[in-house]
């Protein structure tokens, strides 16, 4: 009797634990700042973990791919998000994930978005291409492309005519 009440108060621990984690790491994630890869998933799961309910993660391709579903029944008909297709592009995956909080905190508070869940599956991709992204992340050069010298000649030209006007 000793050890089965053991085990389960461990099992209570081990699981407030977990919820007390994810809340951490879902209340340290900030929408006023991009993320890396590694962050953004970090988020993902402990929005899973709150909200087992309305969100699965879903795994496809070969790649680090996720992608984030949303709603409660399988035959609704589906919204499909991606974003992060090109890689320095990282407004794409910054808003993807605002859109994921969105629906996640605000559903049973604001009807339309209750609505929205209730009627839609919402399959939303984060990242399309997370190994560019990851890329642009861990390298020194992650400027926008513009920065090229052929880009800096027409940068210089079109400034140039604008200036005339």
């Amino acid at each position: 009797m000793q050890l089965s009440k053991f085990l389960a108060h461990h099992r209570t621990m081990a699981k407030n634990y977990k919820l007390n984690n994810a809340k951490k790491e879902y209340d340290f994630f900030s929408f006023e700042n991009y993320h890396p890869l590694k962050e953004i998933y970090g988020y993902l799961k402990a929005v899973q973990r709150k909200y087992p309910s309305i969100t699965e993660i879903v795994k496809i391709g070969a790649s680090y791919e996720e992608f984030f579903q949303i709603g409660k029944v399988k035959t609704n008909r589906i919204v499909w998000i991606d974003a992060g297709m090109h890689a320095r592009e990282w407004i794409g995956p910054a808003t993807a994930v605002f859109f994921i909080n969105q629906l996640t905190e605000n559903y049973g508070k604001i009807p339309t978005v209750t609505e929205l869940v209730n009627k839609f599956n919402f399959y939303i991709l984060p990242v399309l291409n997370p190994d560019g992204y990851e890329y642009s992340w861990t390298t020194v050069n992650n400027q926008p492309f513009t920065t090229s010298d052929v880009c800096r000649v027409a940068e210089s030209t079109l400034e140039k005519i604008q200036s005339k006007e």
